[in-house]
């Protein structure tokens, strides 16, 4: 069997921090993320391959090392870019079901908090 990875990369650009006219970092932080042993075709190996996105998003999107707001926003906005990235690279209906599920949770919370 082949391996089968994504590579989970963040790039400066997203979170706005070039200006438009540079080019993009030559060594991005990146993971590779192994999947070739889940099955995909079940729900439970998209959460599986969801939680190691997720995990490998935040290390390379580097976890927090203070409380400053404007950094913790540019945290989460790195982490679910790269997520964003990978379940698109992955294409496969039962990641993107999962994650598209997992958002209208995140939203749903947000719009509880708003109210």
């Amino acid at each position: 069997m082949y391996r089968i990875t994504v590579t989970i990369a963040t790039v400066a650009m997203a979170l706005g921090v070039q200006p438009a006219h540079a080019t993009p970092p030559q060594s991005a932080p990146s993971l590779v993320v192994h999947y070739a042993d889940l099955d995909l075709s079940r729900n439970e190996g998209a959460a599986v391959l969801y939680q190691r996105l997720r995990v490998a998003a935040e290390t390379v999107c580097l976890p927090l090392d203070d409380l400053a707001l404007p950094r913790h926003a540019m945290f989460r906005a790195c982490v679910a870019n790269a997520i964003s990235a990978a379940v698109a690279k992955v294409d496969r209906p039962s990641l993107t079901t999962y994650y598209r599920a997992r958002q209208g949770e995140r939203n749903a919370v947000a719009t509880i908090a708003k109210e």
